[in-house]
């Protein structure tokens, strides 16, 4: 049982974000949370049930997925400091990267990772609209040894954006 209230920023249109953190000893699988709201007078709510599907993705040295608003096929392209660009037709690299997860029917992830180490060199990532709707919103995340950084981008049209050129060396990245 949680009281989460609300706040002045939870709109009149019933929007509500209930944060769930999902421990690191969680394996796959499924997971659905039963709840009702009340408001002041204790008046009730239906219950509401939603469902959310775990997914265990690789992890490592260096990892970069990617995930969008909407059940489109966007894509993760990341180009490492030998040149090889991994992607969904080219799922590893001979420096240790791979797909793991290609995801083709919406919302991701997507994730490539490099397990023991990631050599130093320049990195680029980029995001393909693969299904060529008009638009859709996305959020890469990339995680180094000490370092995470997220970026908000968006594609349309059938468009591939650079999101964003990284440099790593030894444990650091320069964005």
């Amino acid at each position: 049982f949680f009281d989460i209230p609300l706040t002045g920023n939870t709109g009149r249109a019933g929007g509500l974000q209930l944060p769930i953190g999902i421990p690191s000893n969680v394996n796959e699988g499924r997971f659905c949370v039963d709840f009702c709201v009340y408001d002041t007078q204790n008046r009730i709510s239906n219950i509401i049930s939603t469902c959310v599907d775990v997914l265990r993705l690789g992890t490592g040295a260096l990892q970069i997925s990617l995930s969008w608003d909407n059940s489109s096929d966007q894509d993760l392209y990341v180009t490492d400091p030998s040149g090889t660009e991994i992607y969904y037709a080219n799922p590893s690299s001979s420096t240790g990267g791979e797909l793991d997860r290609d995801d083709t029917d919406g919302f991701g992830p997507e994730n490539i990772f490099w397990t023991e180490s990631a050599p130093d060199g320049e990195y680029t990532v980029e995001v393909d609209d693969f299904s060529g709707v008009s638009s859709t919103n996305f959020i890469v995340t990339i995680t180094g040894p000490s370092t995470t950084r997220s970026f908000n981008g968006r594609t349309s049209n059938g468009n591939r954006v650079t999101v964003a050129r990284f440099t790593k060396s030894g444990s650091n990245l320069s964005f």
